[in-house]
């Protein structure tokens, strides 16, 4: 008796598509002076990764989630320093 591979999971043309046009339009806020790459960073993390859970993909495992966030706080941390004491 043969075992069934489970289906891989796809993302639709159409919402690879939405996804292109919202990267974009992120990538276009993050080229506002200071603010703009925290913004885009934080708001295309949070729509990019509901949107993978919304179709039901793993975007990221819990270890690497928190390992990025980690790394995400250090660096903007560090930024942040650099900016407000040089």
């Amino acid at each position: 008796m043969e075992e069934e591979q489970p289906k891989k999971k796809r993302i639709s043309t159409g919402v690879a598509v939405a996804m292109v046009a919202v990267a974009l339009l992120f990538d276009a806020i993050s080229l506002i002076p200071v603010i703009g790459s925290f913004i885009s960073s934080i708001f295309g993390a949070g729509v990019f990764g509901f949107w993978f859970y919304w179709l039901g993909i793993p975007l990221i495992s819990p270890k690497k989630l928190a390992s990025w966030g980690l790394n995400f706080l250090v660096l903007y941390g560090l930024v942040l320093h650099a900016v407000l004491y040089l």
